[in-house]
């Protein structure tokens, strides 16, 4: 069964909301690896930052293993998607700071 563009929309806002904390704590990680510029141009073309190769989202979280297995709430999957996920979090968070003049 194909999803519909509003459970396609609510699904989405749900995985941002689990993400989001975990995110605001990833920000000093991925804010090391990309420029502002970077994330805002990546932004722009895709929202959800597939420009980037997930092997560069894969290295980062494995040279931040330690700290994403203490951030990351023991009721999520630790797997690399996840971990992704929660970088590709913090990214999206970064940028909506700027635009929000933080």
């Amino acid at each position: 069964m194909k999803m519909t563009a509003e459970e396609k929309r609510l699904g989405m806002l749900k995985h941002r909301k689990t993400y989001a904390e975990v995110g605001r704590q990833l920000k000093d990680i991925v804010r090391d690896k990309f420029s502002i510029d970077t994330l805002k141009e990546e932004l722009e073309k895709d929202e959800h930052l597939n420009g980037i190769p997930l092997k560069v989202w894969d290295n980062m979280a494995a040279v931040n293993m330690h700290i994403l297995k203490m951030v990351i709430p023991k009721n999520l999957c630790h797997a690399k998607s996840t971990y992704v996920c929660a970088l590709k979090e913090a990214a999206k968070q970064l940028v909506e700071d700027y635009y929000n003049g933080h």
